[in-house]
């Protein structure tokens, strides 16, 4: 997972250039997540899948899915 605080990275793919090498090197068992400011989606760059999600949209699930194990 890879924070931004704006936009810039589903359009500019140089901003994430960790997180693809990152991806490169190991089997992951899902796509990596980049939170943006307000952008969602999937971006693709040749085999390379990033899925895009706001920030504010992750805090609200991490919450709700902590309050569903604490319940």
């Amino acid at each position: 997972m890879e924070i931004k605080w704006s936009d810039a990275a589903y359009s500019d793919w140089g901003e994430l250039r960790g997180i693809r090498e990152f991806a490169a090197k190991h089997a992951l068992s899902r796509r990596p997540l980049v939170t943006t400011l307000s952008t969602s989606g999937i971006g693709r760059n040749g085999v390379t899948e990033i899925e895009f999600m706001p920030t504010s949209l992750h805090c609200y699930t991490i919450a709700r899915n902590m309050l569903r194990i604490a319940a």
